[in-house]
């Protein structure tokens, strides 16, 4: 059974992708939405990681046109 939609939840992780940082790397401290298109095209060919960092690493790409 597919969950309802819940406006406040959307919300809350819009926010939050909208400040996340990435924990490490090269651009270790820089908000996902700063990335560069490469940088997260190379994640996409080798692999995204897990949970929510890969989550909101594949939407900033798609947001960016990747």
């Amino acid at each position: 059974m597919e969950e309802a939609f819940d406006p406040e939840k959307a919300r809350k992780e819009l926010n939050e992708l909208m400040i996340y940082k990435m924990p490490f790397g090269k651009f270790k401290g820089q908000r996902l939405i700063d990335l560069p298109v490469e940088y997260l095209l190379w994640f996409r060919r080798k692999g995204f990681p897990a949970g929510k960092l890969g989550n909101y690493m594949q939407i900033v790409l798609s947001q960016k046109g990747g």
